[in-house]
Parts: C-alpha cells; sequence; structure tokens
C-alpha cells in the first residue's frame, strides 16, 4: 500500500505498527495490511516531527486493538458491486452490450475475535490477553 502525503512521493512514507518500523524501504508502503476492524487508532504525521519517529519525513502510526477480560467480537463484510456504482462516461461496452460500467463483484468477509487466554485463577494472577482478527476476499 503506498500513499503521498503532503505531495512528498510515496517512497519518503514511514509505516509504524504499535510501535515498530514496517516501512517497505525499497519501494515505500507496507506489506503489511492488518485488518480494519482490528486498528485502534491511526494518526498521520507530516513536517516536524518528534525524533523519536526516526529519518522519514512524514509517518503513518497505527496501533491495533488489544484483547480484555471479556470475550468480544465482530463480523463484518465489505461490498462493492457495479450495480452501486455511477455510470462511467468513459467506458465504452462491447459490440452488442448495454452495459454501462464494467463488471465488478467483490466481497471482504471476516471476524474479529478478543479476550482473555486463559481465566485468570485467582485475584492478583497475571492474565494473558488477545485479538485475533481474519479476513477472506472474493472476486468475481
Amino acid at each position: 500500500m503506498n500513499v503521498s502525503i503532503n505531495g512528498m512521493s510515496q517512497i519518503y512514507t514511514g509505516w509504524s505498527l504499535d510501535g515498530a518500523s514496517i516501512t517497505e524501504t525499497q519501494l515505500g508502503g507496507t506489506l503489511v495490511q492488518p485488518n480494519v476492524d482490528a486498528i485502534q487508532e491511526f494518526k498521520v504525521e507530516g513536517a516536524n516531527m518528534a525524533a523519536e519517529y526516526g529519518h522519514t519525513p512524514t509517518l503513518i502510526n497505527a496501533s491495533l486493538k488489544s484483547g480484555t477480560n471479556a470475550l468480544h467480537g465482530s463480523l463484518f463484510e465489505f461490498l462493492r458491486n457495479d450495480i452501486f456504482d455511477a455510470r462511467n462516461f468513459f467506458y465504452i461496452p462491447p459490440p452488442g452490450s448495454k452495459l454501462t460500467n464494467e463488471p465488478l463483484r467483490r466481497n471482504q468477509y471476516g471476524f474479529t475475535l478478543g479476550g482473555p487466554i486463559r481465566r485468570q485463577i485467582s485475584s492478583g494472577a497475571a492474565v494473558d490477553l488477545a485479538y485475533v482478527a481474519n479476513k477472506g476476499t472474493h472476486v468475481n
């Protein structure tokens, strides 16, 4: 994934996930793309940043959700279909066809689940927490 911030080239954008650099240094961008529901927050930093961010002039800093003592989760589907799109003025349909857009059917679906890995046995005992996410894509 590549983005341009403040009009700079995409290779100058740094990526950070939970404080660790995930920048792909040769071409810019990142190969790590967490599930949308797994992201707790993100911040786009540009220009006068603190020294802690290193040598990159712009940065996308994201953090993931963490588990809790309660079991929680969500199901999701992102739907993209050509019937929801406006007519493409520049699309030239094949001869004999009445299509106004190129056919597109895309479904992205998945789930998130968070909670304790093991139950707290007694008060004062440490509890390990986890967050799991899964994503599938169906393109027709």
